[in-house]
């Protein structure tokens, strides 16, 4: 059996560090905006990213985890989700919300599907997200009248 016992992790306050920056660009970001109900969702959004990732560090330096780099399994899974939400955020302008919405959805559950697929779960599993996808759209569209992506493949 090989020794996992690789070292010291790095890349856990690594990624803390880079999500507080996200979080300041975001901020400072916000900051020439004009209208007060523009910048609140973004500027709460990165105050809870800050305090999370600060929580994260220091529970790295409380735990102390050892590294174990392996790209099968759970990092894979990480990395396909980072990728998928990158990936979605670039399709948006093109494609708009809802569809957009929609395939990440099933892309996600597709990497993120740890239990074997049963018919029931094939079934299920797309319903729900589709579920998820527009009620997150009416809510943002209809009560918090969050202007949302059309696409410009689909004219808008």
């Amino acid at each position: 059996m090989p020794n996992k016992d690789m070292g010291r992790d790095f890349y856990t306050p690594l990624m803390g560090v880079f999500f507080i920056a996200v979080a300041g660009i975001t901020f400072w970001d916000t900051t020439s905006y004009t209208d007060p109900d523009s910048y609140v969702f973004p500027r709460a959004v990165a105050l809870v990213m800050t305090g999370l990732s600060i929580a994260l560090i220091v529970q790295w330096l409380i735990v102390r985890p050892k590294s174990e780099l392996d790209l099968t399994g759970a990092n894979f899974r990480r990395i396909g989700l980072v990728v998928l939400m990158l990936g979605a955020s670039l399709l948006m302008p093109w494609l708009g919300f809802l569809l957009t919405g929609l395939i990440l959805f099933i892309s996600l559950i597709f990497i993120a599907m740890y239990d074997p697929w049963t018919p029931a779960r094939l079934v299920i599993y797309p319903l729900i997200g589709a579920g998820m996808v527009f009620g997150f759209y009416f809510i943002f569209k209809n009560l918090l009248l969050v202007p949302l992506p059309v696409g410009s493949l689909f004219g808008g």
